[in-house]
């Protein structure tokens, strides 16, 4: 069984070394609202991952509907296509210093943002296993740092 563990952590770092990109982990921490202004403070913690595998996306053409087509089934209705992507990432844990990918939280990867929908571990917690969908309505979210060696939060105003 070592040597099974072994090899997974050794193609990880193969994998990280010739295909990783680097990709930042985000996720909303806290939000409050002034009463009086109406604005949003939105409190943000994120994470630089230097080598992240990034697999080949996956594109597929979805079609939404109005509610008007679900409300009765009329002959004229109105609807629209599109197109989200789909890509998934390998993060090896030791590049997270602590931190836990859940679903909720986005992945920043070429000034685009992905929504978390799954997470799966490696064999023995040796790295993550993300598939994450395309955000395109959203701004990318992406928080710039001074360094890459810290875990920051910083307050937003929106």
């Amino acid at each position: 069984m070592s040597n099974q563990l072994r090899f997974i952590s050794t193609v990880i770092y193969r994998l990280k070394r010739r295909f990783g990109v680097p990709v930042q982990l985000v996720k909303r921490t806290s939000t409050s609202v002034d009463l009086e202004t109406g604005r949003k403070a939105v409190v943000k913690a994120f994470i630089n991952v230097r080598r992240a595998i990034v697999l080949p996306s996956r594109q597929f053409r979805e079609f939404y509907y109005d509610l008007a087509f679900i409300a009765s089934a009329k002959n004229f209705t109105y609807g629209g296509h599109l197109d989200p992507d789909e890509r998934r990432f390998i993060i090896d844990r030791k590049d997270l210093r602590g931190w836990e990918i859940e679903v909720g939280q986005w992945l920043v990867h070429q000034c685009r943002r992905y929504d978390v929908k799954e997470v799966s571990d490696f064999e023995d917690d040796r790295a993550y296993y993300v598939l994450a969908k395309q955000s395109i309505a959203s701004a990318s979210g992406e928080v710039v740092s001074v360094s890459d060696d810290f875990v920051i939060s910083e307050g937003v105003e929106t």
